[in-house]
């Protein structure tokens, strides 16, 4: 057997190292690219990035809350950085026009809001110069709304009449709102009431979310039905306008103010020198779905997650694997999913029907039905919320994903399928047969369920004290500098409410030097 010198055996050794170091390279780039699996303890902590590119604080997410928050610290003369996971600012509020409708507002997300009991809300439109309007829709039925269940027509003043098509008792003969306020004063809810009772509430409620398990410090009525109401009000640019012009003015105030798109955060890590590496996958997106590339990073003195309960829930970071933090997350709070499909026509012939009203209930899967009105600038086009539901979110989820793949918006003339279904449904809610119902020139719908939104609104689950949470969740880590903004656990306004993002936005505001603003 040959004896190798330790001269060869040295030389052997490098020429191994020579060969295998692209490989291993190429392994330690693998790791970092694919850095996108929570829970992954494989991350490479490189702590080369210089202070000066480090921001004073990152904010991530460009929604309403991410951009208050940059708003209300524009004048702190730090380097503030928005990091917005899509290629479009405003998370759920989302406002389009179609083009040859350009003067009627498209929300995809949210619409409107109370005067009185979003006063923070209205202060802040006010103080953007933003020109408040009333919104003509209301936020819920009138006297005369269409309610359309059981293959019945009536009116809302009707519900609980003689033409009611549900076999109920005697004491349960009312309108919905006393109804609901009887059986919360018995405080036997589902107990006393007939099954029928307990459909007749739900088939004529415009949301289910209420009607569920939740928190019975939300749920329960604390006082009867009142017909007094609050002024509902929208802004005449579209309700995104307020995200948008919260960033126009952030980025006007400070020359180290910035936004950056397309940026996915996946996981944070403290850094010895106390400051935070951020680790993002970029995106590529048509302002609704996205795909990834590769991993980049960023570093931060403070971080600011303007996100939603399911990123929140993704996310790797160790704060938020704390139990009590972790249960909050995953247990306090339940997402609700909710959809909307807009139409819009050459001309509004939906009000010829004989049982028209601006606003309609039913019991079919469109839910709820808006008339958002005629175009001044190119009459008499006009726009119809054909749905608008946080019930069926899987049946309409797998009929737009059939109609036009994975496309916001689209040209429904070769869609068959869901213009017939649409028709049939028109027609029968409308009383207007269905060969005289015009296809629309075009669609655009959104679905409020996959990440990072996880759902249209967020309701609490019984059994745990509210103001606890919020609080916790506010500054889950109290060695870390890390504030969590999300109006999933608002207790005010509630997740329901563009209001209760910034509600929670101000919980934070004190640990920046700020002042909570309370309304």
């Amino acid at each position: 057997m040959k004896t190798l010198s330790l001269r060869t055996v040295f030389l052997q050794l490098v020429i191994i190292i020579l060969i295998f170091q692209p490989i291993a390279l190429g392994y330690t780039k693998r790791n970092l690219k694919n850095e996108s699996v929570r829970g992954r303890k494989n991350l490479i902590i490189d702590e080369s990035i210089d202070l000066a590119q480090c921001d004073d604080i990152a904010i991530i997410g460009a929604g309403i809350a991410g951009t208050y928050a940059a708003w209300r610290l524009r004048h702190q003369n730090k380097r503030i950085s928005i990091y917005e996971f899509s290629d479009r600012v405003g998370g759920r509020l989302f406002t389009v026009q179609f083009q040859d409708i350009p003067d009627v507002n498209v929300e995809l997300g949210g619409m409107r809001y109370y005067r009185e009991e979003h006063a923070l809300l209205h202060d802040t439109i006010q103080q953007l110069g933003l020109p408040i309007i009333r919104f003509e829709l209301g936020s819920g039925p009138s006297p005369d709304t269409t309610v359309y269940v059981r293959g019945v027509h009536l009116r809302y003043d009707e519900l609980g009449g003689y033409k009611t098509p549900y076999r109920l008792q005697p004491n349960e003969r009312k309108p919905t709102d006393q109804l609901t306020w009887y059986i919360y004063v018995q405080s036997l809810y589902y107990k006393y009431l007939s099954t029928e009772a307990q459909k007749y509430i739900s088939e004529t409620s415009a949301f289910t979310t209420f009607l569920t398990d939740d928190s019975a410090s939300l749920a329960v009525q604390t006082e009867p039905p009142s017909s007094e109401s609050d002024d509902v009000l929208t802004v005449a640019t579209g309700f995104s306008s307020i995200p948008n012009e919260l960033l126009r003015r952030f980025l006007l105030d400070g020359q180290r103010h910035s936004i950056k798109y397309d940026h996915d955060l996946k996981a944070i890590r403290k850094r010895q020198d106390g400051y935070y590496n951020l680790f993002f996958e970029p995106t590529f997106s048509n302002s609704r779905n996205t795909r990834s590339k590769s991993i980049m990073k960023k570093c931060a003195k403070k971080v600011i997650l303007a996100t939603n309960r399911l990123s929140l829930e993704q996310l790797d970071w160790q704060g938020l694997y704390q139990p009590h933090i972790r249960e909050y997350i995953t247990k306090a709070v339940k997402d609700m999913p909710a959809a909307k499909l807009y139409f819009s026509y050459d001309s509004p012939w939906w009000r010829r029907s004989p049982v028209y009203s601006d606003y309609i209930i039913s019991d079919t899967p469109f839910r709820q039905i808006y008339d958002f009105g005629t175009s001044t600038l190119n009459p008499p086009k006009s726009v119809l919320q054909a749905m608008y539901t946080d019930k069926d979110i899987s049946y309409w989820e797998e009929l737009f994903n059939r109609a036009n793949g994975n496309k916001t918006t689209g040209d429904l003339r070769n869609e068959i399928e869901l213009d017939q279904v649409t028709r049939k449904y028109l027609s029968e809610i409308y009383q207007i047969p269905i060969n005289t119902i015009p296809r629309p020139t075009n669609a655009v719908w959104m679905v409020w369920k996959n990440y990072p939104y996880g759902g249209a609104w967020q309701t609490w689950r019984p059994g745990y004290i509210l103001p606890i949470v919020e609080r916790a969740m506010t500054k889950p880590s109290v060695s870390d500098d890390v504030f969590v903004v999300s109006n999933a656990f608002n207790v005010r306004s509630l997740s329901v409410w563009s209001n209760g993002a910034l509600e929670s936005v101000e919980l934070a505001m004190p640990y920046f030097g700020l002042r909570r603003i309370e309304k």
